[in-house]
């Protein structure tokens, strides 16, 4: 999948009360598909931390639509992820006086989204392709044109 990182739209949500690592779970779920994918995915899951995800998603998409008038239909999730931000430090009062300290994880989470670029049909493996490439690689005085690769390249493939 091609996608035009020229014209990202993206969204920043900081210190979220959530684990960065349950967020990276759901995160990783929506990565490289395209809005409407990743919405009905966020719409469907059961875990805590798709409500910000899903919230950070739309705006991620309204920044596209209104700073670069970009069209939602043909957007995709380039990136998202989430880093870890400022714990929050409780005290659980313990027995003989002691206090233990729980710590409350924080994280910021970033999602862009960006054009899916137009795919030709024409794949990478393409017989005009691999013909260069072996030429490319092949001695001068030998033209590999209906040639059997193994009889162009018979030192790859002589016994040793």
């Amino acid at each position: 999948m091609a996608v035009d990182t020229s014209t990202e739209a993206k969204a920043i949500a900081r210190y979220i009360r959530m684990s960065p690592f349950k967020v990276r779970r759901v995160l990783d779920q929506i990565r490289g598909r395209s809005y409407r994918e990743a919405l009905i995915i966020l719409e469907f899951m059961p875990y805590r931390a798709c409500e910000p995800i899903l919230k950070l998603l739309r705006s991620a998409v309204a920044n596209a639509e209104h700073n670069q008038g970009l069209d939602p239909g043909s957007l995709v999730v380039s990136k998202a992820y989430a880093d870890g931000g400022p714990g929050l430090r409780r005290y659980r009062p313990r027995a003989q006086g002691r206090a233990y300290q729980i710590r409350k994880p924080t994280c910021h989470i970033t999602i862009a989204v960006a054009p899916e670029m137009k795919r030709t049909n024409r794949t990478i493996w393409d017989k005009k392709y691999i013909q260069l490439v072996f030429v490319s690689v092949l001695p001068k005085n030998i033209n590999p044109v209906g040639m059997p690769i193994k009889d162009a390249i018979p030192s790859y493939y002589k016994k040793t």
